[in-house]
């Protein structure tokens, strides 16, 4: 069995803004891919916030300082 993932990145965006804009039916377009898939809430952000080092972050997992991308 395979799945597809999707994942949206939104660099610039806080959370409680995109969900905001979501729940008040302002994102149609991403709309599809929550209401048949997921919608992780009250993540983690990574410090600091610099977009080379929060993209080291969600693909590894880790936290900025271990992965060395600042």
């Amino acid at each position: 069995m395979s799945f597809t993932s999707v994942l949206v990145w939104l660099d610039s965006v806080s959370g409680d803004c995109f969900l905001k804009l979501y729940e008040r039916g302002e994102l149609p377009n991403l709309s599809e891919y929550f209401e048949e898939g997921a919608l992780a809430e009250n993540v983690m952000a990574s410090f600091p916030t610099v977009t080379e080092s929060a993209e080291g972050s969600i693909i590894t997992g880790l936290f900025s300082g271990e992965v060395n991308m600042v």
